[in-house]
């Protein structure tokens, strides 16, 4: 088992990533381009945004929602929270860079 300092923080300039119960952080500084890492999870938030505007357009005419089969307006339902959850990861890793 391993031991998880709650209070710990992400190191400046680092990876995340999540498995299982454990959180790893690598350091960028000096193995990754940060300024090309920096563009390419501005171009990721774009893309997310660009998504989820769409989804949401789509939710939001009634149309849609009233004649649609329900498991298609829930499937909408889904992929917009995990655009949105997507959206906050890359920017959550954007800021830590």
């Amino acid at each position: 088992m391993i031991a998880v300092d709650p209070a710990a923080e992400r190191p400046p300039q680092s990876a995340h990533a999540v498995a299982g119960d454990a959180e790893v952080f690598v350091h960028l500084d000096g193995v990754v381009d940060l300024s090309a890492e920096r563009g390419r999870l501005v171009k990721e938030i774009e893309r997310a945004d660009k998504e989820i505007a769409f989804i949401e357009g789509k939710l939001a005419r009634p149309e849609f929602v009233e004649r649609a089969p329900a498991e298609i307006v829930g499937r909408e339902r889904v992929r917009l929270t995990e655009q949105r959850r997507i959206h906050d990861t890359l920017s959550a890793s954007l800021a830590a860079l």
